[in-house]
């Protein structure tokens, strides 16, 4: 949280779970309200310790457990579904990040199947050079061999 008196910036980290988000929004709030920046910054890998930082905390901590709003087992039920539902999500964009679709897979969609298979049937009856599927595909060499059994494969299993 940077404190400017006219345009203060408070910068959430996006990638925490929500519970965490919010507490982050609340408790850099209230720096904005005492006009004094907050930039976490671990020493001995331990908070700083002051009583700006200690009186952010306050204002941001989950204050419905302290005032018996609501009761222990509700309140770790919800913390438990938050984080799990957290680690689901971050399991996912993992998974999402891996690599995405496989590259030949694409092709079938990028090329189209049945104008793939036109230009391989080309090439294999000599009606068409292969630097001109080449051109026509943007596929050279081993990729584009691979690619016309990878899908004459699929071919031959779609009809069984």
């Amino acid at each position: 949280m940077l404190a400017d008196p006219y345009a203060p910036l408070i910068f959430v980290n996006g990638a925490d779970a929500k519970s965490a988000q919010m507490f982050t929004l609340a408790h850099e709030l209230a720096h904005v309200w005492v006009g004094k920046d907050g930039l976490f910054n671990l020493v001995n890998t331990l908070p700083a310790n002051d009583d700006t930082e200690n009186f952010c905390n306050q204002v941001a901590a989950r204050r419905a457990l302290d005032l018996h709003r609501i009761n222990r087992a509700r309140f770790f039920a919800y913390y438990r579904r938050d984080q799990e539902e957290w680690q689901e999500r971050k399991a996912k964009e993992k998974l999402a990040k891996k690599g995405g679709p496989n590259f030949y897979t694409v092709q079938d969609i990028r090329l189209g199947r049945r104008f793939a298979q036109a230009v391989f049937a080309a090439v294999h009856e000599g009606s068409l050079l292969y630097r001109d599927a080449y051109r026509l595909t943007d596929l050279k060499g081993d990729t584009f061999d691979h690619y016309a059994k990878l899908l004459l494969q699929r071919m031959k299993d779609e009809r069984r």
